[in-house]
């Protein structure tokens, strides 16, 4: 077994374990997405704080920590992602075993770009259609939806599949990006709980709800250039 295969089977066995499996395995899923949705490859952007195209495992922790991750956490989430859409996984076919080591934490956002170009077979993601689609679950006309809406139109999305992930996801994401509350009725009682507007969820698919985030959280970053 080669060293950057050796060290590949290390990080996959053991940052899950130490970030938690729960936060871990959300970071994967989300990442993994990143590259096969054209509109999640947006949110890569945020990271690139330089604007040269490519993210650094400092820029990600950073960017994180921007977004209200806690330092620790930051840091491993930050190594998982960089490997899940760095070099290491996503270079080009051809791409020399040295080359990939060299840069197995180093996400190239063309790179990026190209394979979730080939993925979805070129066919970008339509935020406004798919937005109008969640809003169907939004219970009492509100223009928000909550995390238990959200995940009603995950599984009636997918009918019988495991949406175990997707729905963590989203738990994960609704806890940074909740920008608004709805009164709702648990067990006869009127509770308000944390939901997102149907403005945050389509800057969400369309790669600016970090922006938006990390000003709330006092931590602006800049937009690349031509935006």
């Amino acid at each position: 077994m080669s060293l950057a295969e050796i060290a590949t089977k290390s990080i996959l066995t053991n940052l899950p374990k130490a970030a938690g499996k729960g936060e871990a395995t959300v970071v994967e899923a989300v990442a993994k997405k990143a590259a096969s949705s054209g509109g999640m490859v947006d949110h890569a952007v945020f990271f690139d704080t330089n604007f040269d195209r490519k993210i650094s495992v400092k820029e990600s922790r950073v960017g994180l920590q921007d977004l209200n991750f806690g330092q620790k956490i930051s840091y491993v989430l930050a190594l998982i992602a960089n490997f899940v859409l760095g070099e290491g996984v996503r270079a080009p076919a051809g791409s020399s075993l040295g080359y990939r080591f060299k840069n197995m934490f180093t996400v190239d956002l063309d790179n990026l770009m190209r394979s979730a170009m080939a993925e979805t077979g070129g066919v970008p993601l339509d935020p406004l259609k798919r937005v109008a689609g969640q809003m169907k679950f939004d219970i009492g006309n509100k223009g928000s939806l909550t995390i238990d809406e959200i995940s009603k139109w995950v599984d009636a999305e997918h009918p019988g599949g495991k949406n175990g992930r997707t729905k963590l996801g989203f738990k994960q994401l609704f806890q940074a990006g909740a920008d608004t509350t709805k009164t709702v009725t648990v067990n006869g009682v009127e509770t308000k709980v944390p939901a997102m507007s149907r403005q945050a969820l389509e800057h969400f698919y369309q790669g600016k709800l970090f922006y938006d985030i990390a000003a709330r959280n006092g931590h602006p970053h800049p937009l690349p250039p031509g935006t």
